[in-house]
């Protein structure tokens, strides 16, 4: 394992450096973390998957970093060894349960909420679709009726122009919310 001399480095000033084998890991950041290169290489991942879906850097980390530990995890451990702040770590634990990522852990005589990671792919992605993307699908729909409705009652030549447009756009919602319906199906 490589020393790291962090006693002169500013935070915001932290390089990235390519290890064999690693991604990109901001030294820095390990060395005041105390997280492995190894253990940032998982949790890299996990923030690349997370992006994909379009969820924030930090909720990426903490899954990674939840998903990596072998014991169940507590909201100051996120805080202290991810270097987040408590509202990162907040909003990041509550939209990582109420997709099904993580899930509470009981220990015993402890108070503290713990949490573990969801570790079936099927679970993970049936959260995602159910609680992120049907729910915008749903939205956009109603706000492609609103919008149809209004057009179809202005009778301006520019409104009526726009309605078939704002069709193709319905059909296409129609069509994309039937997919997904069927691709919950199989998850769930």
């Amino acid at each position: 394992m490589v020393e790291l001399n962090t006693e002169n480095v500013n935070r915001s000033e932290v390089v990235a450096c390519e290890k064999p084998g690693l991604p990109d890991t901001p030294t820095a950041d390990i060395a005041w973390s105390g997280i492995s290169p190894e253990r940032w290489a998982i949790i890299e991942f996990c923030v690349r998957l997370t992006r994909l879906f379009g969820i924030p850097k930090s909720v990426g980390e903490i899954f990674g970093f939840v998903f990596s530990s072998p014991e169940p995890v507590t909201f100051d451990a996120v805080v202290s060894s991810l270097g987040v702040s408590n509202g990162s770590a907040s909003h990041g634990l509550r939209l990582l349960r109420q997709l099904g990522a993580l899930k509470l852990a009981y220990v015993a005589r402890d108070r503290r909420d713990f949490y573990v990671a969801e570790t079936s792919a099927r679970r993970l992605l049936a959260g995602f679709l159910s609680d992120h993307v049907l729910h915008e699908v749903s939205e956009n729909r109603r706000r492609l009726f609103d919008l149809h409705a209004k057009l179809s009652a202005d009778q301006q030549p520019s409104s009526l122009d726009l309605l078939p447009h704002v069709n193709v756009l319905m059909d296409w919602s129609q069509q994309g919310s039937t997919a997904l319906k069927a691709a919950m199906e199989v998850f769930v």
